[in-house]
Formats: structure tokens, C-alpha cells, sequence
């Protein structure tokens, strides 16, 4: 997060971050609202980069911003303090960034734009500005979905940009994650349907085995590999002339 206005306005941000895991058969991102919060449908982020089999469970992250300047502050205090326009309203700069081997596949919010949505270093990477901004006292609410990896090891942690303001120091969620799904995650069905295991592979259906060729594919070659099929351009060869007699291969 970064404040675009020239200012002191950081001070008085106060975020409050939280992430839920995703129960159920089916994924959140999916849905038409993704959070209770935020009064928009969510959009489709997902640059399907990675394919689902690598892509595991599913978070919800609700991303709150206040704006702790009261409407008297943004008036008293000085304009390099509250900024020369619009004193006192915080335009904030919002970069997500999924974790390795992730995904944010939807993202919801009221008032804003979505300046880019790509990929840098392998990581997916969203630029996100509230238009409207955080007026003194108020709140403003995004929330986005994320997929880890299939072989996270740990649950989702969000780390942010160190936010310095009179109550300390605040980086994100320390691993914090609402979880009261055990084994009833909508990864878990996507597997089952796919024949994956967790580990995104096909559940050991193929190994050890090798495709079989049609028994006839071969049948005019001593070498399996590629004899049969050699055969059959030859033959064709040989049934060539100029000008072409069409009839010889009716």
C-alpha cells in the first residue's frame, strides 16, 4: 500500500486485515459477492497462468482501510499534513501480490479501478486505486479471493507494507486464518473430480503404465515405434505419379 497524495495521511491509516478459508464444495470465487462487506460483485482475476491441478485451497481476504483523521483535523491541520486538495481524503495505492505458485482469482470492490492485472517475476501482480479515495472517519472495504499452491505447506499469510501510525506498526495478518473446514474444501472435490491428488498429480493412476497403440496401427511393421506408420507413407509414395491419378486412391 502506498499513499499517491503528498501528505502525512499514512499516519492516520488504520488497516485491519482477515482471511477466511474457504469451506464446501464450492469456490468462493464463484460467487456473485465474495464478502459481506463490500457491496459489489466480485471480478474475475484469475490470469490462468497456472493450471487448476497446481492451484489449491481457497482464501477470502477482506482488506479494511480507515481513515482515522477526523473532519476538524482536516481542516485545522497544515496542508502538508492533510494534503493541498482535498484535505484530509487518503488516495491510496493498492499492489496485491499472489503467493508463489497462486492465484487471486476474483477481486470486489465499490469505488476504484484496476489499473493492471499481470504477472511479474512469475507472480501475478494487481494495481488497484480507489478512485474516491478515504474521506476523514471513513472506511473502505476490498476483499479478493486467493488460491495457493497445491503443495503449500502452511495457510495463507498476508504481508503488507509496514503501516506506521500512534497505535505501532502493522504488517498484515501473521498467518491469522479463520479455518473450520477440515478435509470439507471445494479443493478437495475439484481433485476427486479431476482424479488429482493433493499433490496435483493423477493420484498414481498412471504410473508405472505406458499408452497402448491400436493393435492394427502396426500390424505392417516389424519396429513398433514408428514402422507401421513409415508403411503407410511409403505405399502412399509409391501410388504417386504427375499428373496424379486420383482414382488410385478411391
Amino acid at each position: 500500500m502506498t499513499e499517491a497524495k503528498p501528505s502525512k495521511l499514512s499516519w492516520y491509516l488504520e488497516p485491519s486485515i482477515t482471511v477466511k478459508k474457504t469451506c464446501g464444495s464450492d469456490f468462493a470465487a464463484n460467487s456473485y459477492r465474495i464478502s459481506d462487506e463490500v457491496d459489489a460483485p466480485a471480478r474475475a482475476t484469475n490470469p490462468m497462468t497456472i493450471a487448476n491441478a497446481g492451484l489449491g485451497d481457497e482464501y477470502t481476504v477482506t482488506v479494511r482501510l480507515k481513515n482515522t483523521m477526523t473532519e476538524e483535523q482536516a481542516k485545522s491541520l497544515p496542508a502538508f499534513i492533510t494534503g493541498n486538495t482535498e484535505k484530509g481524503t487518503m488516495q491510496p495505492r493498492l499492489f496485491l501480490m499472489a503467493p508463489e505458485g497462486g492465484a487471486i482469482t476474483s477481486l470486489a470492490y465499490e469505488s476504484g479501478e484496476m489499473v493492471s492485472n499481470g504477472t511479474v517475476e512469475d507472480r501475478q501482480f494487481i494495481n488497484l486505486r480507489l478512485t474516491q479515495g478515504i474521506k476523514p472517519g471513513e472506511t473502505v472495504t476490498i476483499a479478493f479471493t486467493v488460491r495457493a499452491a497445491e503443495q503449500a505447506k502452511s495457510t495463507l499469510d498476508v504481508v503488507t507494507t509496514p503501516i506506521i501510525n500512534e497505535k505501532g506498526i502493522y504488517t498484515g495478518t501473521n498467518g491469522k486464518v479463520t479455518d473450520t473446514c477440515g478435509a470439507d474444501v471445494p479443493d478437495a472435490v475439484e481433485d476427486q473430480w479431476a482424479g488429482t491428488g493433493s499433490d496435483g498429480s493423477d493420484g498414481g493412476k498412471s504410473s508405472g503404465k505406458t499408452s497402448s497403440k491400436p493393435a492394427d496401427e502396426n500390424k505392417n511393421s516389424t519396429d513398433s515405434s514408428n514402422g507401421g506408420v513409415l508403411d503407410k507413407l511409403s505405399s502412399i509414395k509409391d501410388g504417386l505419379s504427375c499428373p496424379v491419378d486420383l482414382k488410385k486412391f478411391m
